[in-house]
């Protein structure tokens, strides 16, 4: 007992002990999760608390630069994450700034949502409403990273289908090419494009005529669903 309690190896014993606590709260901090004695990310900061809230962070690399997307009711949504963390949404023209915060969440005007990659993009969905929004790199046209466009008669409506995984699925497909899809009850959002293609969160399918619905093909797995009226 007397050797534990020595200054010297008190001391000693003290100085690894904060050095392990920080190299655990150093890791606690990169995956979000709770330190040691208060270290760690604990959630909110320097916002007012909650997921979202804290400072602005530098982005992941898959994360960082200017994505394309389109909103639930059709409007076109230039997203720019940049280096510092700083961000910046040009929907329809009008421009709202924000941050990426820890826990890959991004917060505009108030607004969170949460950031996950998908293939070369990303996809946002919102903390309050649910609202998932997919972007691409590519803006400019082109095969799956088109802008939206005015689907065929035949292609405009609601379609009712089934998914492979035995799941209900209301496709409405509107006249200016704006997408709802109620998947087993949660809503996702996409857009119709040139050349009968559909993109839902970032996953493109083809669309052709059946006698009295359609059928739609994913490029990336080949899965088939086919939807009547």
């Amino acid at each position: 007992n007397n050797t534990l309690t020595s200054s010297g190896l008190r001391r000693n014993i003290e100085r690894q002990w904060n050095r392990l606590r920080r190299e655990v709260n150093t890791v606690a901090d990169t995956y979000d999760l709770p330190g040691i004695a208060g270290g760690g990310w604990q959630g909110g900061g320097g916002g007012g608390g909650g997921w979202g809230g804290g400072q602005a962070v530098n982005p992941p690399n898959w994360a960082d630069g200017t994505f394309y997307g389109t909103g639930p009711r059709g409007e076109q949504i230039t997203l720019t994450i940049n280096p510092n963390g700083n961000v910046t949404a040009n929907i329809n023209g009008s421009v709202s700034y924000g941050r990426f915060t820890r826990g890959n969440y991004i917060n505009i005007n108030g607004a969170v949502a949460r950031v996950t990659r998908q293939g070369n993009g990303i996809l946002t969905q919102r903390t309050d409403t649910g609202e998932r929004i997919a972007y691409t790199r590519t803006g400019g046209g082109g095969w799956g990273g088109g802008n939206q466009a005015s689907p065929p008669s035949w292609a405009r409506g609601t379609f009712y289908g089934t998914g492979p995984g035995g799941e209900r699925i209301t496709l409405t497909i509107q006249n200016n090419g704006s997408i709802t899809a109620n998947i087993g009850g949660g809503m996702s959002y996409g857009y119709w494009m040139n050349g009968n293609m559909i993109n839902i969160d970032g996953a493109i399918a083809s669309v052709s005529r059946l006698r009295n619905g359609i059928s739609t093909r994913r490029n990336d797995t080949g899965e088939v669903i086919n939807y009547r009226r």
